[in-house]
């Protein structure tokens, strides 16, 4: 991913996500990349994976995001701590967005995710693209939208990517999602349904 060669990341929280975007970007360029968690080292589980590629900060201070190229936050970490500092700020969803060269329909809200990202993925299929949604809970966990993004991008190169989620953070990826939600051409008036 040409965004990140070469730049130091810094990801705050070490959860599922965290450990994901950890070593997604290690495994993606990036020249350096800190994973630094409050918490100590015992209470984060399983490193395994990011020993070598990843610097671990565990049990102190987190580091200042000033000094990165880019901080990628766990969705567990608040804004306060870092985005007065951070010169560039990618959540999950975002780094996921950068690394697909798919469209994304983003699909938030309280109620009705799952059905409407089901009813979103047979439409494209209908429509002869090759699409694939992610639902909640679906995989083993650790399977985070950057590990699906590589695997999307091994397996096949799909049309649309349709995912459901919690809400889009804002960003990137929420402005470059709202004008393809709104081009709808059908959109100009209401309509009765066939029946």
């Amino acid at each position: 991913m040409k965004e990140l060669r070469g730049s130091s990341v810094l990801v705050l929280g070490l959860g599922i996500s965290g450990k994901s975007a950890a070593q997604f970007c290690a495994a993606h360029g990036a020249a350096r990349v800190v994973a630094a968690d409050e918490r100590p080292r015992e209470a984060l589980g399983d490193l395994g994976a990011l020993e070598g590629a990843v610097e671990i900060c565990a049990g102190g201070a987190l580091p200042d995001p000033s000094e990165f190229d880019l901080v990628v936050p766990s969705p567990g970490v608040a804004p306060a701590r870092y985005a007065a500092r951070a010169r560039r700020v990618w959540g999950d969803l975002e780094l996921a967005y950068r690394a697909l060269a798919v469209p994304i329909v983003g699909i938030t809200g309280t109620n009705g995710k799952s059905t409407t990202t089901r009813l979103v993925e047979a439409m494209a299929r209908a429509a002869g693209l090759r699409a694939q949604a992610q639902r909640p809970g679906s995989g083993p966990p650790g399977r985070t939208p950057r590990g699906r993004a590589a695997r999307l991008r091994s397996r096949f190169r799909p049309r649309l990517g349709a995912r459901s989620s919690r809400p889009v953070p804002p960003g990137g990826a929420r402005r470059r999602l709202r004008p393809a939600l709104h081009r709808a051409p059908h959109r100009t008036g209401p309509r009765s349904c066939p029946r």
